[in-house]
């Protein structure tokens, strides 16, 4: 809880530091500015499209080589497919700021979480129960996601599968 014990008196002292604000608001502008850097198209990256290491990595038993282009459409595939575990982090760890929405590529609405998360913040510092009532619609929000989540990874990777082989 905000201010419960930063004074250092008692079990249930109630005080607030500037100095805890400050560092608040930079812990979140960090956040903002590394899923910002996130929502930065895979093609404009350094590291985009297949390296030496995906190259030579071993097919899985059974898918003959010999047809041309099935190499290249299964390295894509591996670069381009969403996994389930970093999705989940990311909504475990970040997911009120919506980091997760940012790496399913839903930015708009990742936007919107993390806005309502710093006006959530930012109301709670100065009218308590406004903020938390847009706590409460982003836990809201987040549990949704929760449920959600393994259906838009599902659709994405089968999206991306379709697209990749009817360009071979």
């Amino acid at each position: 809880w905000f201010g419960t014990n930063m004074l250092g008196v008692g079990l249930h002292s109630y005080g607030f530091m500037d100095s805890a604000a400050m560092w608040l608001m930079l812990f979140i502008a960090s956040q903002v500015f590394l899923m910002c850097l996130g929502a930065i198209p895979t093609n404009k990256w350094r590291s985009d499209g297949p390296t030496s290491e995906c190259r030579n990595k071993q097919t899985q038993p059974g898918i003959s080589m010999n047809m041309p282009g099935l190499s290249s459409t299964i390295m894509q595939y591996d670069v381009y497919k969403k996994s389930p575990a970093v999705a989940y982090l990311l909504l475990f760890f970040l997911g009120g700021l919506g980091a997760h929405r940012f790496y399913m590529g839903r930015v708009s609405s990742g936007i919107g979480m993390a806005v309502l998360s710093v006006a959530s913040i930012v109301l709670m510092l100065t009218l308590t129960e406004f903020g938390f009532l847009g706590y409460f619609a982003l836990f809201v929000w987040w549990l949704a996601d929760a449920f959600l989540l393994n259906t838009w990874i599902k659709e994405h990777n089968m999206q991306l599968a379709s697209s990749l082989t009817h360009e071979n």
